[in-house]
């Protein structure tokens, strides 16, 4: 059946298609003995021309074709039509095909270029003659004789080079397949017909009349030719029955339609599932053309998705596969090995281990094959079978397989391959792939110095890193091999490439590589920390160092001249840094003050609070006994910092380890500070400050550990100095709000308030202006007294009240104090307002007025822009707020009208007085009676405002 004309065959398919061809007579394809499937490399080396151009990329690629043609016309032609002709596999991207097509347009224009100009006749001798003996030494390998006679083929039918014909023709009775073939589709590209053979060729075109010079013609029947295998493939879509006859069909496109519709029809029962996968073994035996091969392998494995790996159809397609890669057809190599890579396999246990299937077997076969045609082999079909071994090998450690001996043939070749200096990157990339999984410890030193020899290639050195540190980790730590692996991972930790030497950096602080890199100098990661820029790859090192290191290194990271960068940037690595000093101190108190004090002599401000942080953290992991060792100078330091810290925000009571803080604390106060007195003396005002500052905090931590009186007396010692020595630096102010904080604490808030009034009594506005939001909303509230009728304060309330509406003024008018929430600035004008009600003083009531200065007339209308300077900037804008603001200074307003001038003040009527009577306690001598405002200021119905603050400052 397979036999049959074209003719016939046409006419049995679709009436309409155009016979245009003779029967192709494709002999069985000879199948080598097995000592052919291990090839050997040739003993002339391809000529450099080849390896420098089978695979151009660059701009310049044609001034340089023109270069090489004037010293080596046939090595410059040959890779040319390497590039022009040969097909792109068809398991490549639709990316790389593109790539792959415009390389084809380079190299077609570069020789439509010569054939254009006055040495025609000289590249048509060279193309007639490249034809004729293609595998010719002065051009390289001879195993790459069949494609770079199929690809000079393809190239002459391309450029219409008719005159050339007969030289094609002279292959159409050649016993080669691949020759052939290839020359039927070169014909065809000329003259739109399948011949059957010369004889064939010869009765059309002995006398020149059957060809036609308008080319317009030929253009007509290509689109008459397309047309009518759209047509056909339909047809066998529809009818896949019809598809048997089709597989001989003379044209590939045809005979790929014909498999395709096979492989769909035996899927879903419209033809024999079993006729057509003979059908299809044997046809995919006989093809020579990638394409048609590509569909039918494709349909061949589809039917056997989810079948055994023993099943009898997978058997025939593994002994089919090995069958096409003895055969040796290039074009066809892609595609057997993708099939190679999804068909069903299976590891076969024995002794108690799991063996590698002879499917890896075949690909070592085939991989053996396209090593032996060095530079001028296909990268996309070289690419396909390393991606195929890559997931076999991967397929088979995952069912418990351990590679031996048995693929030492395949590692040397990979090794070959990452050798070639010319090759595609993705190439060598996906040969140290597969190595990787390969490797083992007694290849480690081929390994290294295979990856030392392409060092300045770093994606390839990336990708053998990991393979590199799991076979080092596996190896004797004493093994030569692990050793000189060892080295260079440690040579690349400082690469250019970032990639790379983080790659580098990882593999050299895995656990596994302990044993290894125990005895490993750390100087160099030091060295390398103050050349690296990439905060990650920078705490990668602080890590090895952490692991390596020594008290030595540790002095050396001081001294580093980005010491400073380090510590002022990424928070994580500053924690690394601290970590790392520590761990390299080891108990040397020295070193881990000058780690501490360093980090302090950085002159950043934004991070000093983290770092004073940092630093007493790291003087904190002392021991007691340790920190004995240190001198005054170091203890007064340390105190130095710790009041820093406080006053910077309270630091020293926050630590996430609340026992350490407390133990520190307790050291601080029972060793450091005494320690940092000059023997014999007595401490001073602002020592007996700290101490009581520190002790507080430290009940804070841990109630009842220190006595209040205790603390007391501190405080007492620190103000007596402070008022006898004004001079000395303490101040005097400070003393009494640290006291009062402290009273406030201890819930003694009548001590508190003589501490702030004491204050406030300071002629210094500077120390005062030493208050905090904090301490000014908590003086406030306890200076403040709230009348028991407040529409007819007592004496004693309205001097309260004026007091406390003084400290008011003194929160508003803070800077900071704009800063705070619209809640907690409103509730703070709401205290200013009612304490100037309160003390019914017209200066008080018109200072507060002041505050309100500029609002609307009236709830509703348009809040203005709000003066300068104006305290509820910002507040008007919320209508509730807005109404509380108006409400309180129509209060004001009113009652400020209510108070008598100084001329009319005596003159005032018992009538008034009788009038608020029963309104308020009796007036004590010299209070000027006022009637209640008419309407009290709105708020909510429990008559509190909801934005008010209790009194907690910022």
């Amino acid at each position: 059946m397979r036999r049959e004309t074209a003719r016939n065959r046409t006419a049995l398919l679709v009436p309409f298609v155009l016979a245009l061809a003779l029967p192709v007579s494709r002999a069985a394809v000879p199948v080598q003995d097995a000592s052919a499937s291990s090839p050997t490399k040739s003993a002339i080396a391809p000529a450099p021309v080849y390896r420098a151009l089978s695979r151009l990329r660059e701009k310049d690629y044609q001034t340089r074709l023109d270069a090489i043609a004037s010293e080596q016309p046939m090595a410059a032609l040959a890779a040319c039509v390497l590039r022009a002709g040969r097909a792109a596999p068809p398991v490549v991207t639709a990316t790389r095909r593109t790539e792959r097509e415009g390389m084809q347009a380079d190299a077609l224009g570069w020789l439509r270029g010569r054939l254009e100009g006055p040495e025609r006749a000289t590249w048509i001798t060279n193309l007639r003659a490249l034809l004729r003996d293609p595998g010719s030494e002065s051009l390289g390998n001879r195993r790459n004789a069949e494609e770079i006679w199929d690809a000079t083929a393809r190239t002459i039918g391309f450029l219409r080079l008719d005159e050339l014909a007969e030289e094609l023709a002279l292959s159409l009775d050649d016993d080669r397949p691949v020759r052939q073939a290839a020359a039927r589709a070169a014909l065809f590209d000329l003259h739109v017909r399948w011949y059957e053979d010369l004889a064939d060729f010869m009765a059309r075109h002995a006398d020149g009349s059957a060809l036609c010079d308008d080319p317009r013609y030929y253009d007509e029947l290509r689109g008459k030719a397309e047309l009518a295998r759209t047509r056909l493939g339909e047809i066998l879509r529809l009818d896949p029955q019809r598809a048997f006859l089709a597989l001989g069909d003379e044209d590939p496109a045809v005979r790929a339609d014909a498999a395709r519709a096979l492989g769909r029809g035996a899927t879903d029962g419209r033809v024999d599932r079993v006729a057509a996968f003979e059908q299809l073994i044997e046809h995919a035996e006989d093809e020579v053309v990638g394409t048609a091969l590509h569909v039918a392998l494709e349909s061949l494995i589809s039917m056997q998705a989810g079948a055994a790996p023993d099943a009898p159809g997978v058997k025939s397609l593994r002994l089919l596969l090995g069958r096409l890669i003895l055969a040796d057809y290039p074009s066809a190599q892609a595609s057997v090995s993708q099939a190679c890579a999804q068909l069903p396999v299976a590891f076969a246990v024995e002794s108690g281990g799991a063996r590698v299937d002879q499917m890896l077997f075949l690909l070592d076969d085939q991989l053996g094959a396209l090593v032996a045609q060095d530079g001028l082999v296909d990268d996309d079909a070289m690419l396909a079978c390393l991606r195929a071994a890559l997931g076999l090998c991967d397929r088979a450690r995952a069912g418990g397989v351990v590679f031996g001996d048995e693929l030492n043939r395949l590692r040397d070749h990979l090794f070959e391959v990452l050798q070639w200096s010319d090759s595609f990157r993705e190439v060598r990339q996906a040969a140290a792939q597969v190595l990787g999984r390969l490797t083992r410890p007694q290849d480690l030193v081929e390994l290294a110095e295979a990856m030392e020899r392409r060092r300045d290639d770093s994606e390839l050195v990336y990708g053998m890193i990991g393979p590199l540190a799991d076979a080092a980790a596996a190896a004797d730590p004493a093994d030569p091999g692990a050793q000189l692996a060892l080295e260079l991972l440690i040579d690349w930790c400082s690469h250019n490439d970032v990639d790379l030497r983080g790659r580098a950096i990882a593999s050299v602080a895995d656990e596994r590589l302990a044993p290894l890199t125990s005895g490993v100098s750390a100087r160099r990661f030091v060295d390398q920390l103050s050349r690296e820029s990439v905060p990650d790859l920078q705490r990668a090192l602080l890590g090895l160092l952490e692991r390596h290191g020594s008290a030595a290194d540790g002095r050396g990271i001081l001294e580093l001249p980005n010491f400073d960068a380090l510590v002022i940037g990424n928070p994580a690595l500053v924690a690394s840094m601290v970590r790392t000093l520590g761990v390299l101190a080891n108990g040397d108190h020295e070193l881990l003050f000058q780690s501490a004090d360093r980090l302090l002599r950085v002159d950043e401000p934004a991070t000093r609070v983290r770092r004073l942080g940092d630093a007493i953290r790291m003087m904190a992991s002392l021991s007691n006994e340790e920190a004995q060792l240190l001198a005054r100078e170091q203890h007064a330091a340390l105190v130095e910092w710790a009041m820093e810290l406080r006053a910077a925000g309270g630091a020293l009571v926050t630590w996430d380890e609340p026992s350490i803080c407390a133990a520190f604390l307790q050291r601080l106060t029972a060793l450091h500070v005494p320690r940092s007195l000059e023997p014999g003396a007595q401490p001073t005002g602002a020592q007996e400050h700290r101490l009581a500052l520190l002790l507080s905090d430290l009940n804070t931590l841990l109630p009842g550990t220190v006595p209040n009186e205790e603390i007391l007396g501190h405080f007492e010692r620190a103000l007596a100095d402070a008022t006898a020595r004004p001079d000395a630096g303490l101040s005097t102010a400070i003393v009494l709000r640290d006291r009062a904080r402290f009273h406030l604490e201890n819930e003694s808030p009548s001590l508190a308030r003589d501490d702030y009034r004491a204050l406030f009594a300071l002629d210094d506005g500077a120390d005062t202006a030493r208050l905090d939001l904090r301490d000014l909303r908590a003086a406030g509230e306890l200076i403040e007294l709230v009348p028991v009728n407040p529409a007819a304060p007592s004496l004693a309330d309205r001097e309260a009240a004026r007091e406390a509406f003084g400290v008011s003024q003194r929160l508003v008018e803070r800077p900071a104090w704009t800063s705070e929430t619209a809640g907690l600035r409103l509730a703070d004008l709401v205290d200013l307002a009612e304490r100037a009600r309160w003390s019914r003083d017209a200066d008080v009531l018109r200072s507060a007025l002041a505050a309100f200065d500029g609002l609307p007339p009236a709830a509703g209308e348009t809040p203005p822009q709000a003066p300068a300077g104006a305290p509820w900037a910002g507040l008007a804008s919320d209508p509730a707020r807005l109404a509380k603001l108006l409400a309180e200074r129509d209060a004001l307003a009113e009652l400020h009208g209510l108070i008598p001038t100084e001329a009319a003040a005596g003159e005032t009527t018992t009538d008034s007085t009788d009038a608020t009577e029963d309104a308020r306690d009796e007036p004590e001598s010299g209070d000027t009676p006022l009637p209640p405002p008419e309407t009290p200021p709105p708020g909510p119905e429990d008559g509190s405002d909801p934005d008010k603050s209790s009194g907690s400052g910022s």
